[in-house]
């Protein structure tokens, strides 16, 4: 009897090895993956750049202001001369709630994400 329990013992201790060392392996593929997600999301916003205090444009629909600021920014753009066409332009998103249009005593602009290609 005494050696049938020194076995179980044995066992029981070699299947609890066994789970630390899989819960080891699966914090350190979790942490791996982490990581590697935070790398794709660090290079996605690599060629990104926020622009400041674009004055919003009064256009009724979002395709029309999200036009404007398009124009605005290759106008910006042609003028630094940094070589940047529409083509180039992924995508550009305005940051934050748009603002109350009866809020016309101070409007507060708020800054546009430019996303280029690579």
């Amino acid at each position: 009897m005494h050696v049938v329990k020194n076995q179980v013992s044995s066992g029981l201790e070699s299947v609890n090895d066994n789970i630390n060392e899989v819960q080891l392996l699966q914090y350190n593929l979790s942490e791996t993956r982490a990581e590697a997600q935070e790398q794709r999301e660090k290079e996605n916003r690599r060629n990104n750049v926020v622009l400041y205090n674009i004055l919003e444009s009064n256009g009724a629909r979002g395709d029309d202001r999200n036009k404007e600021d398009a124009a605005f920014c290759l106008q910006l753009f042609s003028s630094l001369q940094v070589g940047v066409s529409k083509e180039d332009l992924i995508c550009l998103i305005r940051l934050g709630k748009r603002s109350d249009s009866s809020d016309q005593a101070r409007p507060r602009p708020r800054p546009v994400t430019v996303h280029f290609g690579s």
